[in-house]
């Protein structure tokens, strides 16, 4: 039996009509790190969809952002997450168009975040997990 290292290397090259080399997998091992992206190969708004909105963080920032602009700190502490996660989590929504990041040019410097109109449509998703949460988890913490 081959070890995991010996059949990820165990790939040969195919020639394609041009002359050209791509690489094809040899083994099931192989094909299964070739897997099908989230939702297969067709477009898929769940997969997505997931993939910005998917984890606590994320949810919890259109949660409080829903209600109006908010400061760094203001988000944090009503998330409760730590400075690196929630700049981390407020550049990557920034770079997918859910919120807009202003600056005013005040001492001590004042950064406020708001909802995009792509971001006020995730508010929807938000809300439909807290009704499923309050219905049917409120009372297993």
């Amino acid at each position: 039996m081959e070890s995991a290292h010996e059949v990820m290397h165990d790939i040969h090259d195919i020639q394609k009509d041009d002359g050209t080399a791509r690489c094809q997998p040899e083994t099931a091992l192989d094909k299964a790190t070739h897997a099908t992206p989230p939702g297969g190969e067709a477009f898929c708004g769940v997969a997505k969809a997931a993939a910005i909105l998917g984890d606590t963080w994320t949810l919890l920032i259109i949660r409080d952002l829903a209600d109006g602009p908010r400061r760094f700190g203001e988000l944090q502490t009503s998330t409760g997450v730590g400075a690196r996660m929630l700049t981390d989590r407020l550049r990557a929504m920034h770079a997918a168009g859910l919120v807009t990041r202003t600056m005013y040019a005040e001492i001590p410097p004042r950064v406020e975040y708001e909802l995009t109109e792509e971001g006020h449509d995730a508010v929807a998703v938000v809300n439909a997990l807290r009704a499923f949460g309050e219905k049917w988890l409120h009372g297993g913490q």
